[in-house]
């Protein structure tokens, strides 16, 4: 993949905090972009009002691809930061005239076929992969970087960065501790060896 992004003359890196949104649902297409640091997820507005988070993905990774190989000109869904990522864009003008090359076409065809295989896998794994289980699969991830479980985060923060209410987190919060897959002091959320083993239950519902 690197040796494959240096071939592009017209290569810009761009970094964005957690949070952040990389890739805003219904934008104008101008550029493909790599994701080559960090974890993001995908979300997208259903037409009954309903907001979903389709997937979230890890490096590396090709954003806006599938959308232009299919002839659209929007992006499909949001993309937003889990935490600092770093994105090479490449104009879609470029991108598309090199298509043609043998190399581009085995890097996109592999790229394709094991995406679609992960979009097949959850939504095995999850009929309607909900924003709640989106932030618990977030909050676990974080605990299992802090050696006692401990997550500091603001909720306004976490709120703000799923695009829903601090009452709707509270909401969660207090049902995830009501069902034992948290509990919290203070300010804080912790999550133990017990906890975690509830949360995979509740996910695999």
């Amino acid at each position: 993949m690197d040796k494959f992004l240096e071939s592009f003359k017209d290569i810009k890196r761009f970094e964005f905090s957690e949070g952040e949104t990389v890739l805003e649902e219904g934008s104008k297409i101008k550029t493909i972009d790599f994701l080559i640091e960090g974890n993001v997820y995908i979300s997208r507005n259903l037409k009954d009002g309903k907001r979903v988070i389709a997937n979230n993905l890890e490096t590396p990774q090709i954003l806006s691809l599938i959308e232009v190989l299919n002839g659209e000109d929007e992006v499909m869904s949001g993309v937003f930061a889990l935490n600092k990522v770093a994105v090479l864009k490449v104009p879609k003008d470029e991108f598309l005239n090199r298509l043609s090359s043998g190399e581009l076409r085995e890097v996109a065809l592999a790229y394709l076929s094991k995406f679609s295989y992960n979009i097949i896998k959850n939504s095995i794994e999850y009929e309607e992969y909900e924003v709640e289980k989106a932030i618990l699969k977030y909050y676990l991830k974080i605990s299992e970087g802090s050696e006692l479980g401990i997550i500091n985060l603001k909720n306004a923060f976490v709120a703000d960065m799923f695009r829903i209410s601090e009452r709707t987190l509270y909401r969660y919060l207090n049902s995830w501790e009501e069902n034992g897959l948290i509990y919290r002091e203070k300010r804080s959320i912790i999550i133990d060896d017990t906890n975690r083993k509830k949360i995979f239950e509740f996910l695999e519902k």
